[in-house]
């Protein structure tokens, strides 16, 4: 009987704090409250003007990329295997052998269509059209 009658006493407890709380918006203490900031990264010529090309999977993310004269495109290598980033007429642009985790950038200055492969692995190919 001492137990039912404990029990009762707590479920009556657990209702009457369930019933006191209050309703509506909650109003924070302004002692506590922190302002938050957002940070907006402004979009700059130079970073409109770049493009990212991967290396993965023994393939350019991209087979065919259109720009702009002046622009920049920069391939990334994230395959565990070396590659080139080589321009199909020489000397136009020609990278060294990029390990995973390296980059070669190079700015297209005159429109044309420039197509390259990888030097090591001739079967990987795409092309850049500059406008």
């Amino acid at each position: 009987m001492k137990h039912l009658s404990l029990v009762m006493i707590l479920v009556s407890v657990l209702f009457i704090a369930a019933c006191s709380v209050p309703k509506g918006p909650l109003v924070a203490n302004p002692e506590i409250v922190q302002e938050s900031s957002v940070v907006v990264e402004e979009t700059t010529a130079s970073s409109v003007n770049e493009h990212d090309i991967e290396i993965q999977g023994f393939a350019f993310s991209q087979s065919e990329l259109t720009i702009k004269k002046g622009e920049t495109v920069t391939w990334t290598n994230l395959d565990e295997i070396s590659h080139t980033v080589t321009s199909d007429e020489d000397a136009v642009f020609e990278s060294p052998l990029l390990k995973k985790g390296q980059s070669f950038s190079h700015t297209f200055t005159e429109a044309g269509v420039y197509s390259y492969h990888c030097s090591p692995h001739p079967n990987m190919e795409a092309k850049i059209i500059v406008e």
